[in-house]
């Protein structure tokens, strides 16, 4: 039997037991695999089975999950041109606004960044157009529900975003949102969604398109003539209607340091006084124009005089103080503080009323023009004296053909005082800036009601007593 040869420097390691390959007759050897290849290969097999089994798996399972995005996606858009084959008067039929009593689903995940900006329109209150309740279909034995939602919100007219507050725009527009949900394991809870929303106008009929129709340019809202005042920063917006989008804004003649953004935002504070004819011009998308003339004039400085102190009684009414304000922009509106109890300005900046309190009162008073520029007076001090009050003569008896002096007096009060004196006897007087009653009573007998008076800037009061002559 010939002996195998082995390359050189190599040898057989000798294999003992029943794995070893047996010799033929002839001295050839058996063929095949022994039991060890075969177990090998068994293994290899199966971890390579294995993991096209995975491979197998995963690529169903991310099939079956595209597959239900796909639906979920087709039913959202269908819905969506659902929705757009409306009138845009008929949107929110048989809605109304969310809030107060009108209550309104919590909406579903992914919906709420789309309704921050809008007013909700999902509370049902009548025949609705479009669903207000969860709508329910099945498609290859798995159920998909559509949930929709209706936002109002306006836009401005060269475009933009469309927001809650009406005064960002002129176009009233209808927000549809709808969000498809489906349960799929291999989304995150199980619970997959898909959202989509369009905007609609709110216009009753979508409009007619005719491509034989030329453009038509922007017609710009004119403003009508403006008046501000100097140093003032102006407060105006330009706005159009139609043209196509983005419109952009220039002027001339716009009053000294006052210019137009882009955006049609006027901007600045005027810097001198005087009258300007300007030309506000609006270019849209196609370079179409619009234009529009108007005269700005610009006026002085809001001001105010401030009067000298004034002066008054306790519980008697003030003489009225009429302030005057000059420049700005009329209607004025007026205030004032410090001014005495009882006391008040009116909206023609008049002051009256009946003081209530005895003191001295610093008042300042404000005027505020229709452009919100306010000016104010200086300190204007009003004294409040107490009401006058008499120390009068009290009964008396005198003889008849006698010389007599008698003194009266009086506390509180706004001078100059000026005394007067009624039903005296004959022969006496009373001094008009002193109050002294003199002189001689007369040669008959008699009892006198005597009254005295004085009056101050404010008031006349009066005192009585009884005056006798005897023999």
């Amino acid at each position: 039997m010939m002996e195998e040869r082995m390359p050189a420097g190599l040898r057989r390691r000798a294999v003992r037991g029943p794995w070893r390959r047996h010799p033929l007759p002839g001295g050839a050897r058996d063929e095949g695999f022994t039991l060890v290849e075969v177990l090998v290969s068994l293994a290899l097999m199966t971890i390579t089975m294995t993991a096209l089994t995975t491979f197998f798996v995963a690529t169903g399972q991310a099939a079956n999950q595209q597959s239900g995005r796909q639906v979920g996606a087709q039913l959202a858009q269908d819905a969506i041109e659902q929705a757009r084959a409306l009138k845009g008067s008929a949107i929110i039929t048989g809605r109304a606004q969310c809030g107060g009593t009108n209550t309104c689903a919590t909406p579903v995940a992914g919906v709420a960044p789309y309704l921050a900006d809008v007013e909700e329109w999902d509370h049902p209150s009548g025949t609705a157009q479009l669903p207000t309740t969860p709508k329910t279909v099945t498609l290859n034995g798995l159920g998909f529900t559509e949930n929709w939602y209706v936002g109002r919100c306006w836009q401005a007219t060269a475009g933009g975003a469309c927001l809650k507050a009406q005064s960002t725009g002129p176009t009233l527009m209808y927000r549809v949102i709808v969000a498809v949900a489906w349960s799929e394991k291999h989304c995150a809870a199980s619970a997959c969604s898909f959202v989509a929303s369009t905007l609609i106008n709110s216009a009753p009929a979508s409009p007619l398109f005719n491509s034989n129709q030329a453009a038509q340019p922007p017609v710009v809202n004119n403003p009508g003539d403006q008046t501000d005042e100097k140093n003032i920063p102006v407060n105006l917006t330009m706005t159009a209607n139609g043209g196509a989008p983005v419109i952009s804004w220039s002027a001339v003649g716009l009053p000294p340091n006052v210019t137009l953004s882009q955006s049609g935002v006027f901007i600045g504070s005027p810097s001198t006084v005087g009258s300007y004819p300007v030309v506000v011009t609006a270019k849209d998308g196609f370079n179409l124009t619009g234009t529009a003339a108007f005269t700005w004039t610009i006026v002085a400085p809001l001001t105010v005089a401030t009067p000298g102190g004034q002066t008054g009684d306790a519980t008697v009414p003030v003489t009225p103080l009429q302030v005057v304000a000059s420049n700005g922009v009329a209607p004025y509106t007026w205030s004032a503080t410090g001014l005495p109890g009882g006391l008040s300005v009116d909206s023609a900046g008049k002051i009256s009323g009946t003081p209530s309190t005895a003191g001295s009162y610093p008042v300042t008073v404000t005027v505020r023009d229709a452009k919100g520029a306010s000016a104010s007076t200086g300190t204007i001090t009003w004294t409040v004296a107490a009401k006058p009050t008499i120390t009068a003569p009290t009964n008396r008896s005198d003889r008849k053909s006698t010389p007599v002096t008698v003194n009266s007096a009086v506390s509180g009060g706004t001078g100059p005082f000026q005394w007067s004196i009624s039903g005296q006897p004959s022969g006496l007087t009373i001094n008009q800036n002193t109050g002294v009653i003199s002189g001689t009573t007369p040669g008959t007998t008699g009892t006198y009601t005597v009254t005295v008076s004085v009056k101050d800037a404010f008031v006349t009061v009066s005192s009585t007593f009884t005056w006798t002559v005897t023999s």
